[in-house]
């Protein structure tokens, strides 16, 4: 996966009344960190941030940083750590960025994309999804869009969890009895849903 660019400086002025002025100016405060270098102070547009987050991969986009500082310009590989939001506008506020490379080995969570239609379904029964995300760790260029949840072997009172799932490329960190998507009976409580995983009758 290809990184996203974007500029950024040094930003040098560090208080909340600086913060404040910089977004209003459509900028945001950042901080770079990790593999064992110095963390550095940036600011980065607001602008190009939305851009890269509105990308496929979203805040798990890998992210070449080009820093402009006095002294001469240099090149960082970040994955977007932490996003700090204004609780009511959820405009951007603060971004942790975290250093990666070829080598590194991150943790980030993926959104669950459901496939197929369940056979417990097409007789009658009630597809209900518990969990929508995955926590996986895995390389910062092989990070997927999603991960599909095939459906095609769900009957009635059966269940697929995270420990169903199979996977090569990365390592799920989720935990594993964690219900994903289960089909019931229609008129049982979620309460009675039932554990067995799918293809197994309970």
């Amino acid at each position: 996966m290809e990184t996203q660019v974007i500029a950024a400086k040094r930003r040098t002025n560090v208080g909340k009344n600086d913060a404040k002025a910089l977004r209003r100016t459509g900028s945001v405060p950042a901080i770079i960190y990790g593999e064992a270098g110095d963390s550095v102070s940036v600011i980065v547009n607001t602008r190009d941030l939305i851009k890269v987050y509105r990308g496929l991969l979203g805040r798990n986009t890998p992210i070449t940083i080009e820093l402009d500082a006095e002294g001469g310009s240099s090149k960082e590989t970040v994955i977007s750590y932490r996003i700090d939001r204004n609780p009511l506008s959820l405009a951007i506020e603060h971004v942790d960025f975290l250093r990666v490379s070829d080598a590194s080995r991150i943790k980030v969570t993926v959104p669950l994309k459901l496939t197929g239609t369940a056979p417990g379904v097409k007789v009658g029964g009630m597809l209900m999804q518990h969990i929508s995300e995955l926590k996986i760790e895995v390389s910062p260029h092989q990070i997927p869009q999603f991960v599909e949840v095939s459906l095609s072997n769900l009957g009635v009172n059966q269940s697929i969890k995270v420990r169903d799932m199979e996977t090569e490329q990365f390592r799920i960190v989720s935990q594993p009895n964690q219900i994903i998507v289960a089909v019931t009976a229609k008129g049982k409580s979620e309460d009675e849903t039932p554990g067995a995983p799918a293809g197994k009758k309970k």
